[in-house]
């Protein structure tokens, strides 16, 4: 079975990812970040986007930066 490394290599590169506090982009920021990228988890609330952050941080070893943003 392959894995999201084996399709996609995003070392070196930074993912900005939206509504990275739960739900699709909480997922595809994990994605992301098992593919190599740093990520920068913006969500409306800053404590989801801080525990994305800590989550994908502990459990890929991937760079993180939680943003508090709204892109309404």
């Amino acid at each position: 079975m392959s894995t999201i490394k084996d399709l996609f290599d995003l070392n070196g590169e930074v993912a900005l990812v939206t509504g990275a506090g739960s739900g699709l982009g909480k997922a595809f920021s994990e994605a992301l970040a098992e593919a190599g990228a740093k990520v920068v988890c913006a969500d409306i609330n800053a404590s989801t986007a801080f525990e994305s952050a800590e989550s994908i941080k502990e459990s890929y070893k991937a760079e993180t930066l939680p943003v508090e943003v709204d892109v309404t």
